[in-house]
C-alpha cells in the first residue's frame, strides 16, 4: 500500500510541475521556456545532467550538531 501511495504522490508532483509549465508557457514566460529548453539540452547528456544535480545538492554540516 505504502508503494502505491509514493507513487501516487510522484505522479502527482509531476502533474502539479506540468501545470506550472503549462501556465508559464501560456504567458509566454521567456525567462521559464529558457530554462527549461537549457534542461533539455542537459537531460540528452546524462554527464551534463548530473554535473548540474551535483551543483544543486546541499550539504550538511553535522559537526554542530555534535
Amino acid at each position: 500500500m505504502a508503494e502505491i501511495c509514493s507513487v501516487f504522490i510522484s505522479q502527482l508532483g509531476e502533474l502539479h510541475l506540468f501545470i506550472i509549465f503549462i501556465k508559464k508557457f501560456q504567458k509566454g514566460d521567456a525567462a521559464h521556456i529558457e530554462a527549461m529548453n537549457e534542461m533539455q539540452k542537459m537531460m540528452k547528456e546524462p554527464t551534463d545532467f548530473a554535473k548540474w544535480f551535483e551543483s544543486k545538492k546541499v550539504t550538511l554540516v553535522y559537526d554542530s550538531f555534535v
